[in-house]
């Protein structure tokens, strides 16, 4: 009897750990064969986006076997398809220039096709182009260099809070890669329209690039107003391996006279992706520049 038991009792024992490594091991092996897949790193969805600025959008595609192009496009319509720029990988970044022309909600997708010709899932991205609130027209004069003198620092009166941020930004895939200008100017008076004037600065103090055309800035109320910026609409973005953001605001009335200009504030780090910022020490210019455009009624 009892040797009956043991035999039996063996049989079972052999049963259930056959069982364990049968079926069960199977089930745990991975499907392979993934098939091509695309992501967009920029912008993220939700995002809000300066109308009428280039906008640099930045997209990953990627297959098991090697990827061969993606394909970007907006609002159903294919705006670029970019082909691997090393071919036989399997994984690339792709780069796409887009300016908004019209304020609205955009629906920006992405998709990868491997070299077998076959086409991924679309990635996608909503971001929604602001309206830029209604300010006077402002002219620039047709000669983009300026003289200062002491009157036109602040007929008025007037001074600028500066709240821009943040204080680090990068140039290229890595964020945060946009500034948000931001000032408050008082007293308003006849303060009807700001616009922002940007260049960069070698971090050496070395050299720097020449002064944008200036960015007519949206009004907020109580005096404060702001404009969202990419660092690729920056000038010569890319020149220096690190740089500092110079700018400078500059208050006009409902006719595009100048009633008063700010300091040159250079408190903004740009520098490309994996940078470690460790730059000279940062300075406010107390006088105003000679180079910078002059707004004209």
């Amino acid at each position: 009897m009892k040797i009956f038991f043991r035999f039996g009792l063996i049989l079972l024992l052999t049963a259930l750990t056959a069982g364990c490594n049968l079926p069960q091991a199977r089930s745990l092996v991975l499907p392979g064969g993934a098939g091509p897949q695309a992501w967009i790193d920029a912008p993220l969805d939700g995002m809000h986006l300066p109308l009428s600025l280039p906008y640099d959008i930045v997209f990953h595609i990627t297959s098991d076997s090697s990827v061969a192009q993606g394909e970007l496009s907006i609002n159903g319509q294919v705006l670029a398809t970019l082909p691997n720029p090393v071919a036989g990988s399997n994984l690339a970044a792709l780069h796409q220039g887009w300016t908004p022309l019209a304020p609205g909600e955009y629906t920006i997708r992405a998709r990868a096709e491997n070299s077998a010709g076959q086409w991924g899932d679309y990635a996608e991205a909503v971001v929604e182009v602001d309206q830029p609130t209604s300010t006077p027209t402002l002219t620039l004069t047709s000669t983009p260099t300026f003289t200062p003198s002491a009157t036109q620092t602040a007929v008025v009166g007037v001074s600028f809070s500066n709240t821009s941020s943040p204080k680090k930004v990068y140039h290229g895939v890595c964020t945060p890669n946009q500034v948000l200008f931001a000032v408050a100017v008082t007293p308003l008076q006849n303060v009807q329209a700001v616009t922002i004037f940007t260049r960069l600065e070698d971090a050496s103090g070395a050299n720097h690039t020449a002064w944008d055309q200036g960015t007519a800035m949206n009004a907020k109320g109580n005096g404060i107003f702001q404009r969202s910026m990419p660092t690729s609409a920056l000038p010569a973005v890319g020149q220096f391996n690190s740089a500092l953001i110079q700018y400078q605001f500059v208050a006009t009335d409902a006719g595009g006279t100048i009633l008063a200009r700010s300091p040159v504030y250079n408190d903004i780090q740009l520098g490309p992706c994996g940078f470690d910022f460790r730059l000279p020490n940062i300075h406010l210019f107390l006088v105003t520049p000679t180079n910078t455009p002059e707004i004209i009624k």
